[in-house]
């Protein structure tokens, strides 16, 4: 039995390959050829595309692909011609006559169309070349995490099941559409409903979806999505949708335990701003060789003007430069860790640590110690 995936459906072989009506789950779709769904339109089905499934005619597919059998259209027949009266041999003639007529044409405009090739630059004038946009975001709101976390936040797991099952809790948004035969596509992603301030994606001229990193939970997107095609053809689609409002989890591909200390509700019914600070592991390498930033392409949005390091100045022996950048703020600051916040002699320290946590001018900042697990939580706690 077949099964879809993102609007592609994949024969028992494994293979999204197809062409007609397939079955899945008790629902009827039309599968092309490369396996995509015909979706958000009407169909014909024409003779050997039922499969046995639906009656030759034209059906509705909505959003989903699914073919509303309430919709179906029997196909017109012509009305049958009478019998020719003209000599079976006659006709013999007149179609040999014919057919070479028509290969004669086509062996001129073939020739002549090979001659332009070499005549000066090459034009498309292909108005029939199928253009097409569609866009398809759920109602829901996205969960920017795995599904195993998902299901925690939802009441179905655990707190000693959710650890248990994977350490990894972060998961991109997908932006799913579907685009044919575009020359260019842009991709505008905003909070803001007049689009400004948008992180900008440049799309394939076909290609069916797109992943966004590190995204805002709880929070309201726009999108505009801009396509062009060959002969100034151009179509756009907006909308919006909305992140669940859960922890943020962030993605630096060469760091761990990155997380946003934003999003949570206080007791006074306001949310902890997010994008100010960013926990998370050592970024340089220097105690684990393998938490190393080799580029600062996810780490630019955050814009971060300072590197809170809570490690000890001893680790290193010259003079140091921030991984995100030799701009960016950095101070050792050689933090206590659990009880140890309690001994004497750690105070000071506490009191230095808190006086640059209020200073304004650190943020947006990143939090971190080796791992991002012990100092770092031990004053992210105290902090919230």
């Amino acid at each position: 039995m077949g099964r879809i995936v993102d609007g592609v459906y994949y024969s028992s072989q494994g293979e999204p390959k197809h062409r007609g009506v397939v079955k899945v789950d008790d629902k009827l779709y039309y599968a092309q050829k490369d396996g995509k769904l015909v979706r958000n339109k009407k169909k014909t089905i024409h003779h050997g595309m039922g499969n046995g499934l639906a009656h030759h005619g034209t059906y509705y597919f909505d959003k989903d692909g699914v073919m509303d059998l309430s919709s179906f259209e029997k196909k017109k027949s012509s009305k049958k011609k009478k019998k020719s009266k003209i000599p079976t041999p006659l006709i013999a003639v007149l179609s040999c006559i014919l057919i070479f007529g028509c290969l004669v044409i086509v062996a001129h405009y073939s020739y002549r169309d090979s001659s332009d090739l070499f005549s000066g630059p090459e034009q498309n004038n292909d108005t029939n070349t199928k253009f097409d946009l569609t866009v398809s975001v759920n109602d829901e709101e996205a969960y920017l995490c795995t599904s195993v976390m998902r299901s925690y936040y939802k009441g179905e797991t655990t707190i000693d099941e959710l650890v248990i099952a994977s350490p990894a809790y972060y998961s991109p948004y997908t932006f799913k559409y579907m685009l044919s035969n575009a020359e260019s596509a842009e991709l505008l992603i905003s909070e803001n409903s007049d689009y400004s301030d948008p992180l900008t994606f440049e799309l394939e001229g076909n290609s069916k979806d797109i992943s966004i990193d590190n995204l805002k939970t709880g929070t309201r997107y726009y999108y505009k999505l801009t396509a062009k095609g060959a002969n100034d053809q151009s179509r756009e689609e907006t909308g919006s949708f909305k992140t669940a409002a859960t922890n943020r989890f962030v993605s630096f591909p060469d760091a761990v335990n990155t997380r946003d200390i934003g999003g949570y509700d206080t007791l006074y019914g306001k949310k902890v701003k997010q994008g100010l600070l960013i926990r998370g592991s050592e970024l340089d390498g220097v105690v684990e060789s393998k938490y190393y930033l080799r580029s600062t392409e996810s780490t630019d949005p955050f814009h971060f003007v300072c590197e809170f390091d809570l490690r000890s100045p001893e680790i290193i022996n010259t003079s140091f430069v921030s991984r995100l950048g030799e701009d960016v703020k950095h101070k050792f600051y050689n933090a206590p860790m659990y009880g140890e916040i309690f001994q004497q002699g750690n105070e000071n320290t506490i009191k230095r640590i808190f006086a640059d946590l209020a200073d304004p001018d650190n943020y947006p900042m990143y939090m971190h110690c080796t791992y991002g697990a012990d100092r770092t939580g031990t004053i992210v706690l105290l902090l919230q």
